[in-house]
Parts: structure tokens; C-alpha cells; sequence
């Protein structure tokens, strides 16, 4: 008998482990940006409703709008323009920071809204399904992912 409920704690312990070890607070960086394309879906104000930005030349033109990671680094596209620079990121406080290789601009003003959101970018938040980036004032960029 004392050998039955050895075992059934046993199972029971087996069946409840998984779920203590299995609660990580940090995001899964590598899944989540490394090598891994993002096109801009739509900009968002501070309240987190759609800026008018150019909405029809993001919608034909979506792939001249995204970024790529590497594990240290991003190129990005904003329009015509082609740039680059270093990025860090904190998967437990969800906090990201750019670093433009040189100075950047843009030839429209949707451009212009993607190189101002990535270089006042301060917080992320995302998933493998849409990956948001906030400026300290609180608007944002929306992507979803290429692949």
C-alpha cells in the first residue's frame, strides 16, 4: 500500500514540474527578432489609434517598410532608403535601443515616421505574430512578420 502512494506522489510531482519550471519572465529574444524580416503594418499615436500616415503608399508598398535583425545588428528600409545600425534589447524589461550607422533621412513622410520611431524607440512589445515599438511619448509602430 505505502508503495502505491510513493508512486502516485511520485506521478504527481512528475506532472507538476513542469509547470514550475517552465515559468520564464524574459522573452524569447532569438525567436522573437533574430533573422527574422518585419514590415510596418500602421503607425500609432499615443492612444494607440492609427495615424493617417500615407495609409495607400504602406499598403502598396509595404515591402520598401521593414526591418531585418541580425544579433547585433538591423538594415532597414524606409522608402527609397536604405540604412542600418546596431540595436540592444532587454528581453526581461522589454526595453530596445537603436543605433543609426550614420545620419538618416527620408524622401516622404512615411519615411520620416519610421526612422523617428526607431531612433526614439524605448519599448517593445511582441510575439512571434506582431512586434510593436514604443517611443518614450507613447506612439508606436506596428510590424508583422515577413516570413
Amino acid at each position: 500500500m505505502k508503495s502505491i502512494k510513493l508512486v502516485l506522489k511520485l506521478s504527481l510531482l512528475c506532472l507538476l514540474l513542469p509547470l514550475f519550471v517552465g515559468c520564464n519572465e524574459e522573452d524569447d529574444i532569438e525567436g522573437i527578432f533574430i533573422e527574422r524580416t518585419w514590415y510596418v503594418t500602421s503607425f500609432l499615436d499615443a492612444e494607440g489609434k492609427p495615424e493617417n500616415i500615407n495609409d495607400q503608399e504602406l499598403a502598396n508598398n509595404r515591402a520598401n517598410y521593414r526591418i531585418v535583425f541580425t544579433p547585433e545588428t538591423f538594415n532597414a528600409q524606409a522608402g527609397t532608403y536604405v540604412f542600418s545600425g546596431r540595436w540592444t534589447v532587454d528581453g526581461k524589461n522589454q526595453s530596445i535601443h537603436f543605433t543609426m550607422d550614420s545620419g538618416t533621412s527620408g524622401t516622404s513622410e512615411l519615411s520620416h515616421a519610421l526612422i523617428d520611431r526607431l531612433e526614439k524607440a524605448v519599448r517593445y512589445e511582441g510575439s512571434y505574430t506582431y512586434l510593436r515599438l514604443y517611443t518614450e511619448a507613447g506612439n508606436s509602430v506596428l510590424f508583422s512578420p515577413g516570413d
